[in-house]
This record gives structure tokens, C-alpha cells and sequence, in this order.
């Protein structure tokens, strides 16, 4: 069934975090599945109101990009305002809002002022957030009771929605998909030596434990500076960063690793930010044990992004986490009430050298069978050929 979607998005790349990665992917794999797929998102360098065209995905897509002004809610009419233009001009089917509030929020409201269909996509912390911010929790509310469909990237996302919501129907358990050939460990110490890893991690005392994401409360920032303070106090190994802090972030005055002492300061080695795919999958491989202490969290790509590189993971039982790591399986998992074990836990890990290499194995197979971008894509068409149909 030939579908035109008009997709609304809160992120998309070149942003950084999961959100984004996750928005960009899924447009890549659904555009030419697609009769026509039009995204549109609000941008801070553009002038205010100006739009911008781009294509994407070869031309099966294309995002449209609308500068935002100082007023938020005024960014937000303008932002309903395309894409109220783009459904009279394209012809629309349906309308997707990728992220609850505000994305998610302005789909409802465009989808029902055209008549149209509507989909939105729950992320994690989009809905952790609404629901403990006063001015965001009436647009979530909006959200839950509106939609069409509500498609939540784990389970546990969607117990939230029935619990907060009383939303029982409509509701999709689509998990992130990953390209397993594009991140997978290299197939020889030949091609691994091909990619020069960064220089920041020449001389650093092994094991390599490495965390891949953002430095926020949220991925378990106190629980990272603990786990440098073991590796100091033990006189062994290195925690490795990859991402650091977003823009926005750093330019509010966040100083990770601040309360560190000098010792455990010189176990952290921060890798920025890396969109080289090739790079990065090299650089996953490299590592001994990731870690994702997460306080809450969605399904993380870059947790998923590490298993495909075959790596062992050590993460928290919280959101989408459980959802992909069978614990003593795929990964490793302790509850978000034994944090306080996990520097422990990870020291323990990495004494069984045979164990981490097998269930890296085994995440790798698990993540290429049931987390894949063609699973993604097919249960997002299923999903919109019901609402049409």
C-alpha cells in the first residue's frame, strides 16, 4: 500500500544523541518504502521563519528544516504552520511525530486539524521527563489520548503509557534496529590494525572499560565517576568516554569528572564524538567491557551498537535494556537498586577474560536476529497500514 507520511521530528542528524540516530535511520530505511516521506523540524541556524529543503535518502525523502524563534510556543506555531502547508500541497496520508512533547504533541494537533491519521513515537525519555514537568505533562496527556497508534521503543515505555495514561489499545513495541555489517568487530588484527584508534588512548593502562553516549545524570554519570574512583583506588585499567557532553550542555556550565580525585581523573580518557561509522566500530571492538549504569533510558543505539561489535555488556535493568540482554547471556544486568555494586561487579567481569569474549558472541548473534533496521522499517509500515486500512 503506497503510503505519503509527513514525519515531525524533535531530533534529526546532524544532531547528536539517540534520539536523532534513531529519526535518521528510520527515515534512511522507511523513504523508499515509501510513496512519498517528507520531514519536518524546527532548527536554530536558520533565520526565524526561513525554510530550508533538503533531500534525502537519494530523493526518496526530504527534510525541510524551519529556523526557530526566541518564543518557544511561537517556534512551535511555526513549525505547525509548515506543516499544515506541506499536507495541502503534498497530499499527506498520515502524520508521524517522532518524540512525545513537543514533536509528538504537534502531529496530534496537525493530523486532527487535516483530518488525517496519526502516529507518534515514544522514546524514553521523552515520556521520563513529561511526566514530572508541569507545562510538558498536558501535552503528553494530549499525546496519549489522541494518537492513533503510540509505538514505544521497549516495554517498558508502554507499561508507562497505560499507567499514566489509562491507554490500553493502539499501542506498538517497535525496538531500535541495527546494521550489523556496518558495526561489527573487524574480521582480522590486520583490518583492526588498519584504523588507528585515538591518541588519547596511547598508554592507557588496560582493561578498557567504555561508556558510549552522553554525559548526563540520566546514562548514570555518578555512578561512571564511582567506577573511576575503583579503577584509582585497584591501580588497574581505564574508563573510556566516547561522546562527552552535547553543545547545549557544556555551554550551561556542566564540568563532568568534576568531583573526581586527581588519581581516578587520570583513569578517564574522553573520546569525542564520532560519526565515522568505520572509526567507531574499531573503536567499540577495542574495548574490554562497556558500561551503561543508566538512572533511566530508553534502548540505547550505542549499547546495541557495541553488542553488534560483539563487545560484553554491563548495563542497569531499567527501560529498553532488559529487552535485549538476557543477563549471564547477552550482556550483564544488575537492578537500578544495586548501583552502588557495579564498580564491583564490572572488576569481577573482566577476571573471566573466556566469559566476556563468549557473550560478546552471543549479543552480536542476538542483535542480528531480532534487532535489525528491516525488522524496524516492516513493523512501522504494519503499523501505518492498520491506521489506514
Amino acid at each position: 500500500m503506497p503510503v505519503r507520511v509527513l514525519w515531525i521530528s524533535e531530533r534529526f542528524p546532524p544532531d547528536r544523541g539517540g534520539a536523532s540516530v534513531s529519526a535518521g535511520r528510520q527515515v534512511e530505511a522507511l523513504a523508499p518504502a515509501c510513496e512519498g516521506l517528507d520531514v519536518v523540524r524546527l532548527t536554530s541556524d536558520l533565520a526565524p521563519g526561513r525554510a530550508e529543503v533538503r533531500e534525502l535518502a537519494g530523493g526518496a525523502a526530504r527534510l525541510i528544516r524551519v529556523g526557530r524563534t526566541a518564543d518557544d510556543a511561537e517556534s512551535l506555531q511555526l513549525l505547525a504552520a509548515t506543516a499544515e502547508n506541506l499536507i495541502r500541497a503534498e497530499h499527506h496520508d498520515l502524520v508521524h511525530g517522532f518524540f512525545a512533547v513537543p514533536a509528538g504533541h504537534v502531529a496530534v494537533c496537525v493530523a486532527r486539524l487535516a483530518g488525517l491519521p496519526v502516529s507518534v513515537s515514544l522514546r524514553g525519555n521523552d515520556v521520563d521527563r513529561a511526566m514530572f514537568h508541569g507545562p510538558r505533562f498536558p501535552l503528553l496527556a494530549h499525546v496519549l489520548h489522541h494518537a492513533d497508534a503510540v509505538i514505544g521503543v521497549s516495554r517498558e515505555i508502554l507499561a508507562k503509557v497505560t499507567a499514566i495514561g489509562g491507554r490500553v489499545r493502539g499501542l506498538h513495541l517497535v525496538h531500535n534496529g541495527i546494521d550489523t555489517a556496518r558495526f561489527a568487530p573487524p574480521p582480522s588484527a590486520e583490518e583492526a590494525a588498519r584504523i588507528p584508534l585515538p591518541e588519547v588512548l596511547a598508554g592507557a593502562p588496560r582493561p578498557w572499560l567504555a561508556f558510549a553516549g552522553e554525559l548526563r545524570l540520566k546514562k548514570g554519570l555518578p555512578v561512571l565517576e564511582a567506577l573511576a574512583e575503583r579503577l584509582a583506588l585497584e591501580g588497574v585499567g581505564t574508563l573510556v568516554c566516547v561522546g562527552g557532553l552535547r553543545a547545549d550542555a557544556a555551554a550551561s556550565g556542566e564540568r563532568p569528572w568534576a568531583r573526581l580525585t586527581r588519581a581516578a581523573r587520570a583513569r578517564v580518557r574522553e573520546v569525542p564524538f564520532e560519526r565515522d561509522v568505520a572509526r567507531l566500530a574499531a573503536l567499540y571492538a577495542a574495548m574490554d567491557l562497556f558500561v551503561f549504569p543508566s538512572l533511566w533510558d530508553g534502548l540505547p543505539n550505542a549499547m546495541l551498537e557495541a553488542m553488534a561489535c560483539a563487545r560484553p555488556v554491563l548495563a542497569t535493568r531499567v527501560g529498553g535494556i532488559p529487552d535485549a540482554i538476557e543477563d549471564g547471556v547477552t550482556g550483564f544486568l544488575l537492578a537500578p537498586g544495586s548501583l552502588d555494586r557495579f564498580p564491583e561487579r564490572a572488576l569481577e567481569l573482566l577476571a573471566s577474560p573466556e566469559r566476556l569474549a563468549a557473550t560478546g558472541r552471543a549479543a552480536r548473534a542476538h542483535v542480528a536476529r531480532a534487532f535489525t533496521p528491516e525488522a524496524e522499517r516492516d513493523a512501522h509500515l504494519a503499523v501505518w497500514r492498520g491506521m489506514l486500512a
